[in-house]
């Protein structure tokens, strides 16, 4: 079905390729993987678009602030003068 509709599909998601691989197929280097249901999976490529490493230092900095925010915040409930 997805081979059928591939041209609207590549025009609905305003990709400039669009490629339907089998179970089979290997996943494409440089790309990241979404689920959209147990039999489909989408595949961004996304190498020289996005610095990973930058990407992930950004993000692990923001998981320290959250991280750090949760604390603050079960320190204070968990205050005697909590209610």
């Amino acid at each position: 079905m997805l081979t059928a509709e591939k041209d609207v599909l590549q025009s609905l998601s305003k990709a400039g390729e669009f490629l339907v691989l089998s179970g089979s197929d290997q996943e494409p280097a440089g790309s990241l993987s979404s689920f959209v249901s147990d039999e489909i999976t989408v595949y961004v490529k996304v190498a020289g678009l996005i610095d990973i490493k930058l990407e992930i230092s950004r993000l692990a900095k923001r998981a320290k602030q959250l991280s750090d925010l949760k604390d603050k915040l079960e320190a204070k409930m968990n205050a005697a003068s909590y209610m």
